[in-house]
């Protein structure tokens, strides 16, 4: 209780591991992205992946030298106040970082939602073309929020307009509800960070790391939520087994290709390096289909 090596293990390691966490959403973003479409998105795909990792490295550097800083001082009895100004920067960074990627989640959201053309549509509309199309919050909740309606609605009315290559994996059950969980866990690590920040900025004597209902709640709770969230909607789960977007063909750009382009780059794949690209494709091929 009183090892003041073990308390910083364990307050470093808490500190550090949502950003793991953080990592594979953004990729998970990257693929949202090309199964709906591009041109929904501000940033190409693996950007988001490049720029918010990034970060987020950059965050981990700076709190896990803070980290080490206050570790020494303590030993040593010295001020451990600089090292731990050192960690609320880094976490500081990481939630600046992480309000810009909500800005970029939720505007790529309401592109998908309102900013497209359902005017050929009117014979699918159901009568929920009144009802949703107009922009508005409360509309985009309720889109969020995939209700009866409002999931018919997309499956009749939006989905014609994206991306017809992945139409097989929006069909699936639970992806229509995939924004909503995405965006609990998003918004519950956004919560733990903040809170980390004021509680660490109060100090190690200070009133949230002194009492321990502040760090199950609004700490263990939130990453709890996070985490458990991507049991029922693991990726694999939701977009199904034979997921194929994947890290290359993203960067090859292969939800913009059609098929006699992407025979035709398969083809030059197997001449140049004799993986079997086109192996790869008539298998996307197949479970497009399927």
């Amino acid at each position: 209780m009183t090892n003041d090596n073990y308390f910083l293990l364990q307050l470093i390691c808490l500190t550090l591991a949502p950003a793991f966490l953080m990592g594979g959403i953004y990729f998970l973003f990257g693929q949202l992205v090309v199964i709906h479409g591009r041109q929904y998105s501000w940033l190409k795909p693996l950007h988001y992946s490049y720029i918010f990792i990034g970060c987020d490295v950059l965050s981990l550097v700076i709190q896990a030298a803070g980290g080490g800083q206050a570790s020494i001082a303590s030993q040593n009895y010295q001020d451990a106040d600089p090292g731990t100004y050192t960690m609320i920067a880094g976490i500081a960074f990481q939630v600046f970082a992480m309000s810009i990627f909500l800005i970029f989640w939720f505007t790529f959201w309401f592109k998908v939602y309102f900013k497209i053309d359902t005017t050929g549509n009117e014979d699918k509309n159901l009568g929920y073309g009144n009802k949703y199309q107009k922009k508005s919050l409360l509309n985009y909740i309720k889109l969020a929020l995939n209700g009866k309606n409002a999931d018919e609605y997309k499956r009749t009315v939006l989905d014609p307009n994206y991306n017809e290559k992945y139409s097989s994996i929006r069909s699936r059950p639970l992806y229509n509800y995939y924004m909503l969980a995405i965006s609990i866990a998003v918004i519950a690590i956004y919560i733990r960070c903040v809170y980390r920040v004021v509680e660490l900025a109060q100090g190690f004597s200070g009133y949230l790391i002194t009492h321990e209902a502040f760090v199950m709640t609004l700490d263990a709770t939130m990453i709890a939520i996070a985490a458990i969230i991507f049991v029922p909607f693991h990726p694999q789960i939701v977009m199904g087994a034979s997921n194929v977007i994947r890290l290359k063909s993203i960067s090859n750009n292969h939800d913009e290709k059609d098929v006699g382009d992407e025979i035709t780059y398969a083809a030059a794949e197997d001449n140049a390096d004799g993986k079997g690209a086109s192996d790869t494709i008539q298998k996307e091929f197949e479970y497009e289909s399927v």
